[in-house]
């Protein structure tokens, strides 16, 4: 008889600094395979916990979007071709470290650049899963803006784009949206939810254990802010958001 995660891939994805770190652990506490140690990138000052991110699948990410005249901070084009030919390199390369990790299954990855580059993903992953973390956009705003010094309105489109784009290209049926400070208002029930969702054999235990892993200490950036003094986008985006992840729970 086969579990209900025999054969799963599952992408964690959402705006930077919202929480994928911490849930790529947690999945991967659960029994999901991100790849090897040393093919993980390091732990870093703004990230000391790890980043859980396969530096193969950045890196392809990373590729796919300056082949469409973008980067992490800036948005290609929303009419941006995926099926263009010129992509098809990448496509090879993506199809290849597919198959190196199918057999580890149940396996995934974290990055947030997926947010813009889904499509692409979805034609070598056809049945992928999605879990789209989200978090308070100023939070998110101030966070990038002690780490890059970008500008909180920069912070807060760039918020709003990702989300944009992650919620449109999502799959129907096959998407989870988790909200951070859902993780530190009550951690357990979260995973739960999460586990549910991707059908994982975690048990008590080792949900207990995946819980011990989100360090309430590491939680920064809480501002207190009146909602209607966003910008009309970002305040649009938000109230979807939030939509979603209400109707999921």
């Amino acid at each position: 008889m086969s579990n209900a995660s025999d054969g799963l891939a599952v992408c964690v994805a959402g705006m930077h600094r919202s929480g994928t770190s911490m849930v790529a652990r947690i999945l991967s506490e659960c029994g999901v395979y991100l790849g090897e140690s040393d093919e993980l990138l390091p732990p870093a000052k703004d990230n000391v916990a790890g980043h859980f991110e396969h530096q193969e699948f950045v890196q392809l990410n990373d590729d796919v979007l300056a082949t469409l005249g973008g980067a992490w901070d800036v948005v290609p084009p929303r009419y941006a071709i995926w099926r263009r030919r010129r992509l098809e390199p990448l496509r090879a390369r993506a199809a290849s470290l597919v198959e190196r990790m199918r057999p580890h299954a149940p396996w995934g990855w974290k990055d947030p650049r997926t947010s813009l580059t889904l499509p692409f993903w979805l034609d070598v992953v056809p049945d992928l899963r999605l879990v789209v973390c989200v978090r308070d956009v100023v939070a998110v705003a101030h966070s990038l803006l002690v780490r890059d010094h970008s500008s909180e309105l920069f912070g807060m489109r760039l918020w709003a784009a990702y989300n944009r784009r992650v919620l449109a290209a999502s799959p129907r049926g096959r998407t989870l949206v988790t909200r951070y400070e859902s993780y530190f208002d009550d951690v357990r029930a979260e995973i739960v939810r999460l586990v549910a969702f991707l059908g994982l054999e975690a048990d008590r235990d080792t949900i207990a254990r995946a819980a011990e892993t989100v360090e309430r200490s590491l939680r920064h950036h809480r501002v207190d802010y009146d909602p209607a003094g966003l910008p009309r986008g970002v305040a649009r985006c938000r109230r979807e958001v939030l939509r979603r992840a209400a109707a999921e729970t």
